[in-house]
């Protein structure tokens, strides 16, 4: 579109003009105006270009809700929980677009990347962090939240869900409290001197013996103990 002459102007016979209107809408509701062109042609006189337009905008909630607490299950030190799920979900006209979703620990003036919580979206690779997201108009997107304690502690956090404030400044981040408990270590060896040692005593040449080791997972949770090796 050329760029606009200031009136009062003159359009040659058999030329023409060409003027951009821009639209910028400031919400979702619907706005009106119009575009008065004076001439000074006896014939047409004034025109009157009608104008009509509605906002597409974001409209994103969680579940939970923002400030509410995911709480994970009892979780062995070394082992990984349940995932449990964020849902994001768009009511709106056009897409939610989110910068990025963190786990944090410490203080939320002072926050610090959580390595006891991991993030996944879609078939993305666990981490502390993922993103961007983006969510279409009237659907969803579930953020998986997986707990792995490495002691026997108490853990806290918080997912962040941020939004991109570029795309729209209207939509402010979501907090989500996490939270879980790491149970000792499960396994315990027992031998038959119960003192963690085999004594075969004098065995013949090429006879063999045998001893029992009796491996007990002593969790108090449902949760199975893998032995590698």
């Amino acid at each position: 579109v050329p760029k606009p002459k200031v009136p009062p102007f003159f359009i040659a016979p058999g030329a023409s003009l060409t003027y951009g209107v821009t639209y910028k809408p400031a919400d979702n509701s619907g706005d009106s105006a119009y575009v008065l062109i004076n001439t000074d042609d006896p014939n047409m006189g004034d025109a009157t270009i009608v104008l009509n337009g509605v906002g597409a905008q974001c409209v994103m909630t969680t579940a939970p809700a923002d400030m509410d607490m995911l709480t994970f299950d009892s979780t062995p030190a070394g082992a990984m929980s349940k995932q449990l799920m964020v849902k994001i979900t768009n009511t709106g006209t056009a897409p939610c677009v989110i910068k990025q979703a963190v786990v944090y620990k410490g203080s939320m003036d002072m926050p610090m990347p959580s390595t006891d919580f991991t993030v996944q979206v879609d078939m993305g690779t666990p981490g502390q962090s993922t993103g961007p997201i983006s969510v279409d108009a009237n659907k969803s997107k579930t953020i998986k939240v997986t707990f792995t304690p490495t002691a026997n502690n108490k853990y806290d956090g918080w997912l962040e869900i941020d939004p991109d404030m570029d795309v729209d400044p209207s939509i402010p981040p979501v907090y989500i409290f996490l939270s879980g408990q790491g149970l000792p270590t499960a396994v315990n060896c027992i031998t038959s001197a119960q003192d963690n040692s085999i004594d075969f005593g004098t065995v013949g040449l090429g006879m063999p013996a045998q001893q029992p080791i009796t491996i007990i997972n002593s969790a108090t949770n449902a949760q199975p103990v893998a032995i590698n090796s």
